[in-house]
């Protein structure tokens, strides 16, 4: 997903080889070392570390490529900017018949939990429950839609052992059967949900390390697994002895870090985005620069709507014509870190059409006009609680009120932010938001931020509770239309719901800004993830600092 396109945004280069094939183990990675210890400074702690409770991308992209393995996995080459989905666990990406409609895995010789107990097939199964019973994750959605579309199935029983559509037949084979073609389901297997779990553990590592040290908020400690066995596995190392991530370490301490890098931070990587305020800063440091990782991601962010407290069309309208970008971006750090979105689609997507519904320059009036006859009163913006947020929200709320529109800011601990705007009786108007494909089709984005039959009690990732019969079923027949349906379907939906329902605000097409240290090699912002890829990632000895400062990316 690297590869520039006007206004550098990127779109992907997607590889997917059915027969699935990877050498194991891994390639090597030229001039890597074994030894030392990598830092990772993280803003916020993880979510959750739980495969059934993995719901952002930072666990998604760190518990996939040290901790968990799943059926499949992304195989991404900095290089020349493509991404693989390859069998993990299983020895290919997956075997379809029927259409499409049958997928089967068999598993890989080798492959243990870091106890040394050998991972079947019902090890498999047995995560997939756990996330469809009450611990699940919010990305379960997806894989839900095709399996278990009614919602019936509510977790293993004596009657029901195996979600719908999943028997295993022996230890070493899984096979899912859907109704409708999914062609992409090596994508969909990538995702936590089908980490193996043992009977009677929440989670044990399956990945090349094991978690030794947790301190919620402090830090995250990961050291090498001994029943890790890398000629099972066609994607990752274990180079350092040790991976540590350090906790609660803001923008600008990470940035002024990583510029100095000095001691261990020589061995650091920032995982957030440069400091908005230092990007001139480091912009005009030659040594920093040449440490910076750039480049574009599949990440949108929006202001979501919550359509069952603002019911008037008309006034989501007037908060897309309202909303000022300029500003916005400017308080989230300039076109280095992103470009203002019109769509809700990302520009790196199969099928993405380039439209503005909203884009006029009299858009505070036009605001001003359909909010006339409505009656509104004070809105309520939610929002994490971080300084760069609070400085971007702030100006979104201003930029909002030049339309006379009354808006209470409300911030939220980022450790129970979702716990709070993604429950169906939640009081927040406005939802601060953001997500990225984690498939390459439209089904990824429309069908899993605005699908109302995907709306539960808790957990949803439908913020803005948006329920329409209509595009509901054109989501449908989008699914069963598959290849085609990317050309120009989702295109076609994500301006027809924008320009008719509108509701969402998309405010920016994210890309990365960030540093590493002098003396960490092979460590490349994923642009699928936008985190570092940590797979072959190593400590390079004092002697070739040198090598590790070159262009940025």
């Amino acid at each position: 997903m690297a590869g520039e396109i006007e206004g550098g945004v990127g779109r992907p280069r997607v590889i997917i080889d059915y027969r699935g094939w990877a050498p194991t183990p891994a390639r090597p990675v030229p001039g890597a070392t074994a030894g030392g210890t990598i830092r990772v400074l993280r803003e916020l702690d993880f979510e959750s570390l739980d495969p059934a409770h993995i719901g952002d991308s930072a666990g998604f992209n760190y518990a996939g490529g040290l901790l968990h393995r799943s059926l499949t996995w992304y195989l991404e080459d900095p290089a020349n900017g493509t991404l693989g989905v390859v069998g993990d666990l299983a020895t290919n990406a997956g075997e379809p018949s029927h259409g499409d409609r049958v997928w089967t895995y068999h598993l890989r010789d080798g492959i243990a939990f870091e106890d040394g107990t050998p991972i079947t097939s019902r090890h498999i199964a047995r995560g997939l429950e756990r996330s469809f019973g009450p611990v699940g994750t919010r990305r379960l959605q997806q894989i839900r839609a095709v399996l278990d579309p009614r919602h019936r199935y509510r977790g293993p029983t004596a009657r029901d052992p195996l979600p719908p559509g999943v028997t295993a037949p022996d230890d070493r084979t899984l096979v899912l059967a859907t109704s409708m073609p999914v062609p992409h389901m090596p994508f969909l297997l990538a995702d936590p949900v089908f980490t193996p779990v043992p009977a009677g553990d929440p989670w044990l590592s399956t990945g090349p390390y094991r978690r030794t040290e947790y301190v919620p908020g402090v830090r995250l400690v990961l050291e090498r697994n001994p029943h890790w066995d890398p000629d099972s596995d066609p994607v990752r190392h274990q180079y350092p002895d040790a991976i540590v991530f350090e906790l609660d370490v803001d923008r600008r301490a990470q940035t002024e870090r990583l510029r100095a890098a000095t001691a261990a931070d020589a061995t650091a990587l920032m995982d957030s985005d440069v400091s908005p305020d230092l990007i001139p800063d480091v912009k005009a440091d030659h040594s920093a620069m040449g440490r910076v990782h750039r480049g574009p991601t599949p990440y949108v962010t929006y202001l979501f709507i919550n359509t069952r407290r603002v019911k008037n069309v008309n006034v989501r309208r007037a908060l897309n014509y309202a909303h000022d970008r300029s500003a916005n971006m400017a308080a989230v750090g300039g076109l280095d870190l992103g470009l203002p979105a019109t769509t809700i689609m990302s520009p790196t997507l199969p099928g993405y059409k380039a439209f503005d519904v909203y884009g006029r320059a009299d858009g505070v009036e036009r605001a001003r006009q359909l909010l006339r006859r409505a009656r509104i009163g004070r809105l309520t913006l939610a929002f994490p609680d971080t300084g760069v947020n609070r400085a971007a929200f702030a100006a979104v709320a201003a930029s909002l009120a030049r339309a006379g529109l009354d808006i209470l800011t409300r911030p939220i601990d980022p450790a129970d932010y979702y716990a709070v705007v993604a429950a169906r009786d939640n009081d927040c108007d406005l939802i601060a938001g953001g997500w990225a494909a984690s498939a390459p089709t439209g089904a990824s984005t429309l069908g899993i931020l605005l699908d109302g039959k995907q709306i539960g009690e808790h957990g949803n990732l439908n913020l803005s509770l948006f329920n329409n019969r209509r595009i509901n079923a054109a989501l449908g027949r989008l699914r069963r239309r598959t290849e085609q349906a990317e050309e120009t379907g989702y295109g076609d939906l994500d301006e027809r719901i924008m320009r008719d329902h509108a509701p969402v605000v998309p405010l920016r097409y994210v890309r990365t800004f960030a540093i590493r240290g002098t003396n960490v090699g092979n460590a490349f912002m994923s642009p699928f993830f936008a985190h570092w890829n940590l797979t072959g990632a190593f400590v390079m000895p004092a002697a070739d600092r040198s090598e590790a400062e070159g262009p940025g990316g």
